[in-house]
C-alpha cells in the first residue's frame, strides 16, 4: 500500500510539475496560478471575472487542492474571494470537482479547471454545495471590491498583482492586512490555513502580474480580458464554449456506461 501511494504521488508530482512548465511558458490572460512553496499539491489562484457580465470588473482569488492520485482523480476547489456565485471557503460543487468523480477525465488539467471555472461563475447556482445565487447589483460590488483583495497565506495582493512575501509576518502564522477580508473557512480548510506554518514565496513560485500577463515565449502578451479587444474576447468564449462541451461529453459518457452496465445485468 505504502509503495503504492508513493508510486501514485511520484507520478502526481511530475504532471503537477509538467502542467506549471507549461503554465509559465505560455501564461494566460484568464488567471494567475502558483503552488505553496511546502506544498505542491494546494496551488493558489486568481482568475479574472468572465466578460459581459457581473463578475467581469472582478478578481478572484481560491485554492486548488489536488489529490495524491491527480490526475487520475479530481480536485476540490475553494474560493475564498467573496463572488456571489460561490460560497467563500467552503469547497464547491461542479463537474470537475471530487463531488462529482463520475464526470472526471484524467486528461483535463490545471488550464482546463481553471478556464472552466471562469465559464461557470455566469451560471445558475441551482442550490448546488457551495453555490450562491446574488443578484448582479450586489455581485458587481463585490466586483469592485475584490480588487484591493490579499490573501494572507500565498501573500497575492490584488490592489497591486504583484505576489509578496510573507517574510515578515510574526513568527508561528501569517499576518493579514486591514484590505483583507475575513474568510468563513470550515473544517479541513480551516485547518490548512490557519496551521502556523511561515511561508515565504521564492522567486521560482512567483505568480505573473495580473495587471500585465507574463510575455509568452511563443506569441506576444494576449491582452486583458477587461481591455481585450473584440477579436479577442470572442476567442476567448470560443475556448470556454469547447471546455463546456468537454464536460458535456464526459458526463454523457458516464451515463452510458451506466446503461450499459445495467443491461449487463
Amino acid at each position: 500500500m505504502a509503495t503504492a501511494r508513493r508510486a501514485a504521488t511520484s507520478t502526481s508530482t511530475k504532471r503537477i510539475l509538467q502542467e506549471l512548465a507549461e503554465l509559465t511558458r505560455e501564461p494566460s490572460p484568464l488567471f494567475t496560478v502558483v503552488p505553496l512553496e511546502d506544498d505542491l499539491f494546494e496551488l493558489h489562484f486568481t482568475i479574472r471575472g468572465p466578460a459581459d457580465s457581473a463578475f467581469e470588473s472582478g478578481l478572484y482569488h481560491g485554492r486548488l487542492l489536488l489529490p495524491s492520485e491527480y490526475p487520475y482523480k479530481p480536485p476540490e476547489i475553494v474560493l475564498l474571494t467573496p463572488n456571489g456565485r460561490f460560497e467563500t471557503g467552503k469547497r464547491i460543487c461542479l463537474s470537475i470537482t471530487q463531488h462529482h468523480v463520475e464526470t472526471w477525465q484524467p486528461c483535463w488539467g490545471i488550464r482546463t479547471m481553471l478556464t472552466a471555472l471562469i465559464g461557470f461563475m455566469p451560471t445558475k447556482g441551482d442550490g448546488a454545495v457551495g453555490a450562491l445565487d446574488f443578484n448582479d447589483e450586489d455581485r458587481r460590488e463585490l466586483a469592485a471590491a475584490s480588487r484591493a483583495w490579499r490573501c494572507a497565506r500565498c501573500g497575492i495582493d490584488h490592489a497591486t498583482g504583484n505576489v509578496l512575501s510573507n517574510a515578515a509576518a510574526a513568527p508561528g502564522g501569517t499576518e493579514e492586512t486591514e484590505s483583507t477580508p475575513t474568510t468563513d473557512m470550515e473544517g479541513a480548510s480551516a485547518e490548512q490555513d490557519t496551521s502556523g506554518r511561515e511561508l515565504v514565496v521564492s522567486e521560482e513560485t512567483r505568480a505573473p502580474s495580473l495587471s500585465r500577463p507574463a510575455p509568452s515565449t511563443h506569441a506576444p502578451a494576449p491582452p486583458s480580458m477587461i481591455s481585450g479587444s473584440p477579436q479577442r474576447l470572442h476567442t476567448i468564449d470560443r475556448w470556454l464554449n469547447a471546455v463546456v462541451l468537454v464536460l458535456v461529453v464526459g458526463v454523457l459518457t458516464s451515463l452510458l456506461r451506466s446503461v450499459l452496465d445495467l443491461s449487463a445485468l
